[in-house]
């Protein structure tokens, strides 16, 4: 608003003030001296209006996008054990109170070598994709629409490729057991949740939805006329942030469609309605349905695991272990907390593992993850070894249950394989999870054994003895009692 306040008022006066100096001015060349600075004043209103949009809310105490989480060490998971390390900017607070932007630091798929190239990440995907068709897709089509995705959420393009490359391999038609579809083997619940995300609001409900969302639960009971209390103000303020975050994961819905469409990857109206027939139908749909639901993981860890860290400067900006935990919750499931009918609080899906750990850092985060099950470890492990560059060791290590292969001397087009043994759990993570399932063995036969009922016990048999050599009698019954008559006494 002030942005428009300050074009509108500049361009009512900025033509009268200078038609009024026009005639004061003694030379020409003084004219054409204003005349440029004018032109410069309104084009450093058009860059200012031009701006991209801070999308996601700022961490509490942060001015706008000023604070950034130093990305620290990509650490394998289980080892501790560091390989590349980056610091970046942090915020400097000032005398007011306030927090001082940093220089900004370029826009980088790549900051620092921390993830694969391009070219690194296309050779990979020649290298463990053995169907032609789903090839020659991923390099023409699929790539591109990645990296247009990854731009309008801000997530690093190499994690988004491979987090698609782990769940479906770039098949289109990929389906899983569990009933997850195409090429970012979305449930059908996720669509669904998805769609609402995309609900469509008009301007006057955008405006009112990010008022509500800035106000403080006082500003909103005088905002209302004092006409409520404080509680369902804060209900209200609430709800706002929930549509807050819909809102300003659809305008990045429709930026990467847009982009896709000047690009001329897709042509058509920008999509609402997100369904199992279009995901796997539309690759288009399918991937930036994927770069939502995963910067929507990100978002609900910022917001309810980890206030400080700082999502919306850029994804390449955030901590890799982060990123990678992020990649886990994708296959696990964000989970939540719910109450169960004794109004015990129970908490499910990747929130259960990391809650415990939230305030170890986030490689504690990513080693509870990869020691939560076998799935979610070889995913992580997977994407991670996808992820590394060739400035690392093991680039080209292959995903799990894969057998590794010669990437960078293909013979006749393909790859011969360096070992018939397919790529395996590291050996401490197996330990950690033959423990757990041994645990879990353990208390499900406790559990089924208290829920067995009990059977009766049988009356305990007399011990045996000597037999008698006395005859047996047999008692007779008793004789009946005579009556006396009455008055009398017997």
């Amino acid at each position: 608003m002030r942005r428009l306040f300050a074009t509108a008022v500049l361009a009512i006066f900025l033509p009268s003030m200078f038609s009024f100096l026009l005639v004061l001015l003694p030379s020409n060349a003084n004219a054409l001296e204003l005349f440029d600075k004018a032109k410069s004043w309104v084009k450093a209103l058009d860059v200012l209006n031009s701006a991209p949009e801070k999308c996601d809310e700022p961490p509490p105490g942060a001015a706008n996008n000023a604070a950034r989480v130093p990305a620290r060490a990509i650490s394998a998971p289980g080892t501790g054990k560091s390989t590349v390390s980056e610091k970046s900017p942090t915020a400097v607070p000032v005398a007011n109170g306030e927090v001082a932007r940093p220089a900004a630091a370029a826009k980088s798929s790549l900051p620092n070598g921390l993830y694969k190239t391009e070219a690194e990440m296309r050779e990979y995907f020649k290298c463990y994709i053995d169907n032609p068709a789903h090839i020659k897709a991923a390099l023409d089509k699929y790539i591109p629409m990645i990296n247009a995705a990854a731009k309008a959420y801000d997530i690093p393009p190499t994690l988004l490729g491979c987090l698609l490359f782990r769940e479906s391999m770039f098949n289109q038609n990929a389906r899983s057991g569990s009933g997850a579809l195409g090429l970012s083997q979305q449930l059908p619940k996720n669509l669904s949740y998805l769609t609402n995300v995309l609900k469509s609001r008009t301007a006057e409900e955008a405006r009112e939805i990010e008022e509500t969302a800035a106000r403080t639960p006082e500003e909103q009971v005088t905002f209302r006329n004092n006409q409520i209390r404080l509680s369902i103000a804060e209900g209200e303020i609430a709800q706002a942030k929930s549509r807050r975050k819909s809102l300003r994961l659809m305008r990045r819905w429709e930026a990467y469609f847009q982009d896709i469409t000047r690009q001329k990857l897709r042509a058509g109206q920008i999509p609402r309605l997100l369904n199992s027939t279009n995901v796997r139908n539309d690759p288009a749909i399918a991937i930036g349905a994927g770069a939502m639901y995963l910067r929507d993981i990100l978002i609900a860890f910022r917001s309810t695991l980890d206030p400080s860290v700082q999502v919306d400067q850029a994804g390449v900006a955030s901590d890799p272990d982060l990123l990678l935990a992020a990649a886990g919750a994708y296959n696990m499931g964000p989970g939540g907390e719910s109450k169960d009918k004794n109004g015990r609080v129970v908490t499910s899906g990747a929130r259960q593992f990391i809650k415990p750990v939230v305030s170890q850092g986030y490689g504690a985060w990513v080693k509870a993850l990869t020691e939560s099950n076998e799935e979610t470890s070889a995913h992580i492990i997977s994407i991670q070894n996808c992820m590394r560059p060739t400035s690392q060791e093991d680039p080209w290590a292959p995903p799990i249950g894969t057998a590794p292969r010669d990437c960078k001397n293909p013979v006749d087009g393909k790859y011969p394989t360096l070992s018939s043994k397919p790529a395996a759990l590291p050996a401490d993570v197996q330990r950690v999870l033959s423990r757990k399932q041994a645990e879990a063995r353990a208390a499900a036969a406790a559990a089924r054994a208290n829920r067995a009922p009990k059977k009766p016990s049988a009356p305990a048999a007399k011990p045996a003895g000597k037999p008698s050599t006395k005859p047996t009698t047999s008692k007779k019954p008793a004789p009946a009692p005579t009556k006396t008559p009455s008055g009398g006494k017997k």
